[in-house]
């Protein structure tokens, strides 16, 4: 029987090896959504006291921790400065705001810190380790891995859930604090509140209640400071959206989907009955199926779906079994395995196929390092988003536009913040016009930058593709 622990632990010890080295090996990569410029500019955006430009995300607790780091990176420069006057301090500022602006990596390097910390507490804390089993086995599966090892506050709010869920029983109050942790990264984790707040074995002091918010507005005050634009941003993408553009029975099933995947999940943690909760949990996968891959939602509005399964199941005698958590290390392993063998872009290397280009002028995303010359696409860029009420003008199609939210709705506003930056201190004066190409928000597409450059001197670049204007429709 020692024998057997002592084999597990072992096992253990290589999985949580291997799931760092996947998670520090990606470092220069972005996985998934392009928004990891984004979350990752917050904390830059913070430290010059600016609203994060993702606020209503509202990735709380993880963009103090890279203000923090460039608060010390600040300090630490202070001692080079040959003479300490106020010019001296602020182009401290400028030197250091700067640097990581060119490459984000450092803020990244932050985060994936931070979360390997809290793994390590998950695992201190979980002493039959079948929580944390099925937990590592689903946010390593190929479906969800790039949440995981991403720069974005996904796997953050999932870990703080997770601990808050593990020690609920044993410490009421510290649970609390990591619900509103988890809020404070995603707030679509609300949906586990009933874990919380309706616990028949023990009395909860009602002052605790208002726990998790109060922790969730400290960490991320921003969100609260424009709570009504941060629901309108949330609510656009379903009302606006090609989720709710079909025929009357598809708008509609969609509205009773979202309210029925909400209604049930609040009531599992309640239910007793396994048979009852089993086929609860089905319905609610069934809901998830149907609203990704019909409607076009996204899969990581569902995390908590998913955290809620691992919970459930590892109440099970079942999973503290030793084969089975033998088993599960084994497809935890094999879920490492066929992710460092599948082929995924860096940004390095397409920030040399940028720089090793024909062509004068680049069409690319955001990358973690940048290299190129942004003189131009500044100089096109800032007279067009800071025109009077831009935002809602495009997004109508109408000179009259309302006027509510166009100036704290224009995001790209602070998006262009980095790019001030870069051409201000970066000596590259003679390098390639690189030019950020948008999905959403301002026309910022391919076709919006065809009809303003020189077709013929402009290269489309994707991660594993390029095309020219002439096939761009």
């Amino acid at each position: 029987m020692i024998e057997n622990k002592r084999f597990q632990n072992y096992f253990l010890l290589f999985v949580i090896l291997f799931f760092l080295f996947s998670y520090f090996s990606k470092l220069y990569f972005q996985l998934g959504h392009i928004d990891e410029i984004n979350y990752l500019s917050d904390s830059l955006l913070l430290f010059e006291g600016i609203l994060p430009a993702s606020k209503h995300a509202p990735s709380g607790l993880t963009t103090w921790i890279g203000t923090i780091y460039l608060g010390l990176d600040y300090i630490f420069n202070l001692f080079f400065l040959e003479k300490l006057d106020i010019f001296g301090v602020m182009k401290n500022f400028d030197f250091v705001i700067y640097k990581n602006y060119k490459d984000l990596t450092n803020i990244k390097l932050t985060l994936i810190i931070f979360n390997s910390l809290l793994l390590l507490y998950f695992i201190l804390k979980d002493n039959e380790k079948s929580f944390l089993l099925l937990f590592l086995f689903a946010y390593t599966s190929f479906f969800l891995i790039i949440f995981t090892l991403s720069g974005k506050p996904f796997f953050t709010a999932s870990l703080f859930a997770a601990l808050a869920l593990l020690i609920k029983e044993q410490n009421r109050r510290l649970a609390f604090i990591f619900f509103g942790l988890a809020l404070a990264e995603k707030w679509e984790f609300i949906v586990l509140i009933s874990y919380f707040f309706f616990n028949q074995n023990k009395k909860t002091d009602p002052i605790l209640f208002f726990l998790p918010f109060l922790i969730f507005f400290a960490s991320a005050p921003w969100f609260l400071i424009s709570i009504i634009q941060n629901f309108k941003i949330q609510f656009n993408f379903i009302l606006q959206s090609n989720n709710l553009s079909g025929s009357f029975v598809e708008n509609y099933s969609t509205i009773f989907s979202l309210i029925i995947y909400i209604f049930v999940i609040l009531f599992i943690p309640i239910i007793k009955n396994i048979r009852i909760k089993i086929i609860s949990l089905i319905l609610v996968l069934l809901i998830i199926i149907f609203l990704v891959n019909i409607q076009g939602f996204y899969l990581r509005w569902f995390l908590p779906f998913f955290l809620m399964i691992c919970f459930e199941f590892s109440k099970n005698k079942f999973t503290k079994n030793y084969f089975f958590q033998l088993g599960i290390l084994a497809l935890i392993t094999i879920n490492l395995i066929l992710f460092n063998s599948s082929k995924f872009t860096s940004d390095l290397e397409i920030l040399k196929k940028e720089k090793n280009s024909n062509y004068e002028n680049i069409l690319s995303t955001g990358l973690l390092k940048e290299e190129l010359n942004f003189n131009k696409y500044v100089d096109i860029q800032h007279p067009y988003i800071n025109k009077k009420n831009i935002k809602n003008i495009n997004f109508f199609n109408d000179q009259n536009a309302p006027l509510a939210f166009s100036e704290a709705g224009n995001l790209e506003k602070l998006y262009l913040r980095r790019y001030e930056y870069l051409i201000r201190y970066d000596k590259n004066n003679i390098k390639k016009n690189k030019f950020i190409r948008y999905g959403t928000g301002l026309n910022s597409d391919e076709v919006y930058w065809c009809n303003k450059l020189k077709k013929e001197n402009l290269l489309i670049l994707y991660k594993n593709d390029t095309k020219n204007c002439n096939e761009i429709n």
